[in-house]
């Protein structure tokens, strides 16, 4: 989860590139 949420965290900005990064 650290690193969905590290990777999710940096793409936050873009929103849709967030949910792509946690999901995966």
């Amino acid at each position: 989860h650290n690193l969905c949420d590290q990777g999710g965290a940096a793409l936050i900005n873009d929103g849709s590139s967030h949910m792509t990064s946690f999901e995966t």
